[in-house]
């Protein structure tokens, strides 16, 4: 047995912090929350406890140390690009965001879906990174906004990306390329809906796919039980550095939503999205992946950005406690 003591720790339910903050570990489980310590202790002090946070738009295999933006899709093979997302994985987990959604590879692979490869291998406890959702390759058309050819204006048949790689035109291809990314683990299926502020074909705002191939990608996911997550741009929208997922938490409070509705976005909505009843809140049964804050999240979201504490499944990553600098 293993107890969390801090100040407080968030209900994320009721809206508030509850004082003083116990949480006792059993295994990979919170066994119970409040009441007496028991077992080994680690003191957090003036801390507060948070569920472990939940990042749903990630892509860990692209981005980070040692990316050349302009050459890294002719230059990094799939090796190259798992290695990196090693680091990426980390630097997400030791900021407190113990579970996300890897949405859509949209890369040359040779149909590979690396990102259930780093799931497996995140699980298996080779490496450390938050739960991964995986969704295989991003499902795009020709030239839309995640054909990655479109982003660097390639020469044709410059790396022709392949149907199981996400390039698919038409019910018929559509429906194969989802069935792909299913059969070698995708967790989710990522579609491409509209353009993107950084594409070189269109507005951001066009439509990309028509209304029946939309629906067929659906149906293909429905039917196996998997839900849909699609790219679309109205406005402009953030790109967060791995690592430093909170800025958009922070960002969220900026443009004008309560801390609490923020911080419920990260945790148990964040858990209906992928349908997990067993992470999103302090409680006892869930899966014990906790952190911790030096302040108040519901006055001071920014203290999201320095994370003394990160527990996953009752594996301690991170514990500044013993020196808070």
């Amino acid at each position: 047995m293993l107890t969390l003591k801090a100040a407080g720790l968030l209900d994320v339910d009721a809206g508030e912090i509850v004082r003083p903050g116990i949480v006792r570990i059993e295994g990979d489980r919170i066994a119970g929350v409040g009441g007496d310590t028991e077992g080994e202790l680690i003191d957090l002090g003036e801390q507060i406890l948070l569920p472990g946070l939940m990042d749903m738009e990630v892509n860990l295999l692209m981005g980070g140390r040692g990316e050349k933006p302009g050459l890294s899709q002719v230059q990094d093979d799939p090796p190259t690009r798992v290695l990196r997302a090693v680091g990426n994985a980390r630097r997400t987990l030791r900021a407190g965001f113990t579970t996300v959604r890897n949405l859509g590879l949209f890369v040359k692979t040779g149909g590979y879906l690396l990102d259930v490869a780093l799931g497996k291998a995140i699980d298996a406890g080779w490496i450390e990174g938050p739960r991964v959702i995986p969704a295989g390759h991003a499902i795009t058309p020709t030239g839309g906004h995640l054909d990655p050819t479109m982003f660097a204006a390639f020469a044709p048949h410059a790396l022709d990306l392949t149907v199981e790689e996400g390039i698919a035109n038409g019910v018929d291809e559509i429906r194969k390329a989802v069935r792909y990314q299913i059969k070698h683990g995708a967790q989710l299926i990522k579609v491409c809906c509209s353009g993107g502020v950084m594409s070189l074909t269109g507005p951001p705002g066009a439509q990309h796919y028509s209304d029946e191939e939309l629906c067929a990608i659906v149906d293909e996911a429905h039917r196996r039980g998997l839900r849909v997550a699609a790219h679309t741009h109205g406005a402009d929208a953030p790109a967060i550095p791995h690592g430093r997922n909170a800025d958009e938490l922070v960002t969220l409070v900026e443009w004008g939503l309560p801390p609490l509705a923020v911080l419920r976005a990260a945790t148990v909505t964040a858990a209906e999205l992928i349908d997990a009843t067993d992470r999103g809140r302090l409680a006892q049964g869930q899966l014990a992946d906790v952190i911790a804050v030096p302040g108040n999240p519901l006055e001071d979201i920014t203290v999201t950005r320095n994370v003394s504490l990160v527990m996953k499944g009752g594996k301690v990553y991170v514990d500044k406690s013993a020196n808070p600098n």
